[in-house]
């Protein structure tokens, strides 16, 4: 649905569930006005040390290589987190973070921020430039006060971190335990009661509890921690992943019409690849593959993704 606002609003299916994303129309002046409060707001905003979302120079990576060297890892989703943010609390919320670091705003131009990045929508629409820094504004006293409540748990190395909605929760194994249901269900209680305050609840559904040291690997935030022999740990992205870049890279060699999105979206994977494998991915390389980059006169990985 497009409207005069500078955006359209569109419906996408997943997992059986209907999300309403947002896109600025072309030439959006809106887009401007966005970019410019968020460069503003860039400026005057401390970032919570817990949160690895939308910072620039923290990704993925970071947030899985904190939990490196725990064992026993607690995983919790927020359900419906931008559209679920309360527009009286963010003004709030952030008229203190602006004041709290020594800059000048007023009640009246925290909600006129919150007007404009919100646009009579529920929430925070997904897809506004202004959306992921205003949401973790949102959860910055949270994300404090729920790691010192965890601290208190006297859980061995407790890490706490959150990506957007994905909070993960890591510590040392107890010896001689095997089950943690009853950590996770004390931990579970803490983090819901605190959500409250924010008029959010955890998808209890989507919570899970991983033994490293039993399972062998843990996903956190599309990033593998593998527990190998000798407890010696690192990151990969998967080999499912790296097939299936690979494959893409090799098809856009085909294609006719070439889209130069499509090529610096494959590139900017690969790059994501190189900064955690340190082998990089030609062991990936099955014999199909092998053969038509040789057809192709392609010597190697890094030929393949600069002839793209």
């Amino acid at each position: 649905m497009v409207n005069n606002s500078g955006f359209a609003i569109f419906k996408l299916k997943k997992n059986k569930k209907i999300r309403k994303i947002v896109a600025y129309t072309s030439n959006s002046e809106l887009k401007n006005i966005h970019k410019l409060i968020n460069d503003h707001l860039k400026e005057r905003v401390i970032y919570s040390k817990f949160t690895k979302g939308y910072r620039e120079g923290v990704s993925i990576f970071d947030n899985a290589k904190a939990h490196l060297y725990n064992d026993i890892f607690i995983q919790f989703d927020i359900k419906n987190f931008f559209p679920s943010i309360n527009h009286h609390k963010l003004i709030n919320l952030l008229y203190k973070e602006v004041k709290h670091n020594g800059y000048n705003i007023s009640k009246s131009q925290s909600y006129e921020i919150v007007k404009k990045a919100s646009q009579g929508l529920k929430g925070l629409p997904l897809g506004f430039i202004t959306s992921p820094l205003l949401s973790n504004i949102y959860l910055k006293k949270f994300d404090t006060i729920l790691y010192h409540r965890l601290k208190k748990q006297g859980l061995d190395n407790v890490i706490y971190t959150r990506y957007a909605d994905d909070i993960t929760i890591s510590f040392r194994c107890i010896p001689d335990k095997t089950d943690y249901s009853d950590i996770r269900s004390t931990i579970e209680k803490i983090i819901s009661n605190l959500l409250k305050r924010y008029s959010l609840k955890l998808n209890n559904k989507k919570t899970r509890v991983t033994n490293l040291l039993k399972s062998g690997n843990v996903k956190v935030t599309g990033v593998y921690i593998v527990n190998k022999r000798d407890d010696y740990r690192h990151l990969t992205v998967g080999r499912k992943f790296k097939k299936e870049l690979l494959w893409d890279a090799i098809q856009t060699l085909d294609n006719i019409e070439r889209d130069e999105s499509l090529v610096k979206q494959i590139k900017g994977r690969y790059s994501f690849v190189l900064s955690i494998e340190k082998e990089g991915i030609e062991n990936m390389l099955s014999p199909c593959m092998r053969r038509i980059l040789n057809e192709k006169n392609i010597s190697s990985i890094n030929e393949l993704f600069s002839v793209l």
